[in-house]
């Protein structure tokens, strides 16, 4: 049986890649359509991700999203590269 800790990372993992999965098309499309890049860093797509309450709107899950809102800075950190491993994001 998995640990709390560890199940609670993968549904933490799974809320931000299902936030990116529904709002990442129409990122990229804005950016396509304002003539910028439509290749997004990892870094960039993290910010993306927290920002503007995306993660409560989209995640899907909660307790996964309390769970990582009372995570500090780096363990956020750490949960956001586990679930966004790829140096660039694009189409």
């Amino acid at each position: 049986m998995e640990n709390t800790a560890h199940i609670i990372v993968k549904r933490m993992c799974d809320a931000l890649n299902h936030t990116w999965d529904i709002i990442g098309g129409d990122i990229l499309e804005s950016r396509k359509v304002m003539g910028e890049s439509t290749e997004l860093t990892r870094e960039e797509v993290m910010e993306i991700i927290t920002d503007a309450d995306y993660l409560k709107t989209y995640g899907g899950d909660e307790q996964a999203y309390n769970a990582f809102m009372h995570l500090n800075e780096f363990e956020r950190e750490e949960v956001l590269r586990l679930a966004f491993p790829f140096k660039t994001y694009s189409y």
